[in-house]
């Protein structure tokens, strides 16, 4: 079982983290592609470097719509088991190459919204996100949004900045108030906060944050793909000490994003040595 917190607070400083860093990304030559954002959730200490730069969300947009539906749920229990059809046009949206090589196109037919939300985030399926924000009311995901006080990402508001309709952009510190909103369970019930961040531990994505985590580390993630971008964000639940990691970054777009996770896994390894250390009690 996940917990959604703890209660070990204590004093914590990430300065020379932020410095580390920074020296990192300068000599990396990505202190212009990378945005990250850490929060240690015991004692809402926190630090960002272009946390504030801000990008599209691609995929991690699923986890705003898959709170949505917990909490339509929550509204009208039993809503979850509805069954809804997917449609050939739904069916025949393409995931992304990561997602392509973990789970199969879901076939036309009916789905429960419940089957349809595990697939969405446990694949990052864009067959099951579609039919999930089909069957959902612009109006409910806006509220959503602006409930957790961050911008509607769903919102095309300048179509000829914005011609794919990608949505509002928004920041790795506005993306990491969603997620600790889960953690707190400070919008939904502590039951669908708890079955959300379950479903983010049983993400089958590995070649990211997670690869530099020693095993057997629970962590709650998700991540996000676009034209030479790749985002990661979630929680880290290193014992007694769980920590909130976002990095975003933009790079070539070229590459199938093998760059792009290399930045990630370096920079989420720092983190985790720095993080690991100080709670241990060594100098980090």
């Amino acid at each position: 079982m996940v917990a959604l917190r703890t209660s070990h607070a204590h004093i914590v400083h990430l300065r020379t983290l932020r410095s580390d860093l920074l020296t990192q990304l300068a000599t990396d030559g990505t202190s212009d592609s990378v945005s990250i954002y850490l929060e240690d959730l015991n004692s809402g200490v926190n630090i960002g470097i272009n946390e504030r730069e801000p990008t599209f969300l691609a995929s991690l947009i699923k986890v705003g719509v898959m709170i949505a539906w917990f909490k339509a749920e929550e509204q009208q229990p039993g809503i979850l088991q509805r069954k809804v059809v997917m449609t050939p046009e739904m069916s025949a949206l393409p995931n992304d190459h990561f997602a392509r090589a973990q789970d199969s196109p879901l076939a036309p037919g009916e789905y429960t919204i419940s089957s349809l939300i595990d697939t969405m985030i446990l694949y990052s399926n864009n067959s099951a996100n579609s039919a999930l924000c089909y069957y959902i009311s612009d109006s409910h995901l806006a509220l959503v949004f602006d409930d957790l006080g961050v911008p509607n990402p769903f919102q095309v508001s300048n179509p000829a900045t914005d011609p794919f309709k990608l949505g509002t952009k928004l920041t790795a510190k506005q993306y990491s108030n969603i997620i600790r909103a889960l953690y707190n369970a400070t919008y939904l019930n502590e039951t669908h906060s708890a079955r959300a961040l379950r479903l983010l531990t049983q993400t089958k994505f590995q070649q990211g944050i997670r690869s530099v985590l020693p095993s057997g580390t629970i962590s709650a993630m998700k991540y996000g793909v676009f034209h030479g971008a790749f985002y990661e964000c979630g929680i880290v639940y290193m014992k007694d000490n769980p920590y909130l990691i976002t990095i975003f970054t933009r790079g070539p777009a070229n590459n199938r994003h093998r760059i792009q996770l290399s930045w990630i896994r370096k920079y989420a390894g720092i983190v985790h040595q720095y993080m690991s250390r100080l709670h241990a009690g060594a100098s980090p």
